[in-house]
């Protein structure tokens, strides 16, 4: 047998079926995926394959894309960690903030021509949304994108002529979805052809009535904005997902802490020795205090024992001396919390949740730090800027011939030589 037959032979053995892992540590098959447990026991020879109970399985995939169930949970999940905390909206913002807008430049041959069609295009610009929003044109939409990689994983933008001109419309990730009736060359709300290349995207767009369809757009009139990634070949998939939990537990945390102390500010103190006297209750001061009066509709539940009364006065002053009955004592209490490492516990969380979107932690977290490694920091971060800046390089290289194109067509530009060749100004 030739070494083609069984390399081929190999490839198409049938692997497992999909099962948990018996034993802690071990590796099972991503749910409704193909794949295999994975590991030997306790002497494999690549320890990372070992199993061991002291950790905990690994799910794996081997199809490269999840259910689109999962993807929108992801969504909607970084959405409200968006709309609900300043650490993420604060990240997400930043990297569109240090990665937008791109500006366009006409690299033709004719410098008249260059000087005119980017004239065009910059009015062009500013009415290019498809909803027809004053405040939205093309650097803000390029922000969008850049929030919806984050957010969603990806982004549509649609180059649509149903106004009269060529228009953008934003199409949210989530929205891109496979509609019901799909045929089995349609996943995540992508069609391909018979040899997996992408023809166009299935939209969910809504319906007067409240209901919503599937809509379809050929790949020639939509690009989907992402980041590129091994694990996810044709659809984008939010890097929140990498440290939401970190953030989550973050905000569970601080929440519990806020909670802690506030509790204890508002208990300054205990009585040791028995209750409180319901008629004498103790003195601030040796001055009498006047009780609210009983009506026919009051009760002692809604104005407390006259004990209680005195114990909760509103009008202390910081020369009040406490005087209680002899057996009781006061003991203030005294609250450590949060204490000292508490600000550096959360930083590392948080660090976590900022490396997961790839932004180095010193960076996101303003370390205090000297020159040399400020630079070293700044430089890991504008490669992560440098990266999301490509994206968009592609999808303005995309749009330009488009655009310009209808522009030549329509007679508002003359066509040039090289008419197609730009410049990006990041």
């Amino acid at each position: 047998m030739s070494f083609w037959k069984r390399l081929i032979g190999r490839a198409n053995t049938k692997l497992v079926a999909p099962r948990r892992s018996r034993t802690g540590g071990g590796v099972s098959s991503f749910s409704g995926g193909v794949g295999k447990v994975v590991g030997a026991g306790a002497n494999h020879y690549y320890e990372a394959l070992r199993r061991s109970p002291d950790r905990t399985p690994i799910t794996v995939s081997y199809l490269g894309h999840v259910n689109e169930a999962s993807r929108r949970d992801l969504s909607a999940i970084a959405r409200a960690l968006y709309d609900n905390g300043g650490t993420a909206s604060y990240a997400v913002d930043q990297i569109a903030l240090y990665s937008t807008p791109i500006s366009i430049q006409a690299a033709s041959d004719e410098k008249e021509w260059n000087d005119a069609a980017e004239a065009w295009w910059k009015d062009w610009s500013k009415r290019c949304d498809f909803y027809g929003r004053p405040d939205v044109d093309l650097a803000v939409i390029q922000k969008f994108s850049s929030q919806g990689a984050d957010l969603d994983g990806d982004a549509g933008l649609i180059l649509t002529g149903e106004n009269g001109f060529p228009q953008i419309q934003f199409i949210e990730g989530y929205r891109i979805s496979s509609p019901e009736n799909a045929t089995k060359n349609v996943r995540d709300g992508i069609q391909f052809d018979a040899k997996g290349r992408v023809t166009g995207y299935w939209v969910e767009e809504a319906k007067p009535n409240g209901e919503s369809e599937h809509r379809f757009f050929p790949a020639a009139t939509m690009f989907l904005f992402r980041d590129a990634s091994i694990t996810e070949p044709f659809r984008g998939m939010s890097p929140m997902r990498r440290g939401t939990n970190d953030l989550r537990d973050f905000r569970d945390i601080l929440g519990f802490e806020k909670t802690a102390v506030k509790t204890n500010a508002s208990m300054p103190g205990v009585i040791e020795g028995g209750g409180i006297d319901p008629v004498t209750g103790f003195d601030l001061g040796g001055s009498e205090t006047k009780l609210p009066e009983k009506t026919e509709t009051s009760t002692e539940e809604e104005h407390g024992t006259p004990g209680e009364q005195k114990v909760a006065r509103a009008d202390l002053t910081g020369g009040d001396i406490l005087t209680l009955p002899a057996g009781r004592k006061y003991v203030a209490v005294q609250s450590n919390r949060p204490n000292a490492q508490f600000g550096e516990f959360l930083d590392s969380l948080t660090a976590q949740f900022a490396a997961g979107l790839g932004i180095p932690p010193s960076f996101f977290l303003d370390a205090k730090m000297t020159g040399p490694g400020w630079r070293a920091i700044i430089g890991k971060a504008q490669r992560r800027f440098d990266d999301r800046q490509a994206a968009m390089c592609r999808f303005l290289e995309w749009l330009w011939p488009r655009v310009i194109g209808w522009a030549i067509e329509q007679g508002e530009l003359p066509e040039a030589k090289g008419w197609t060749q730009v410049r990006l100004q990041r």
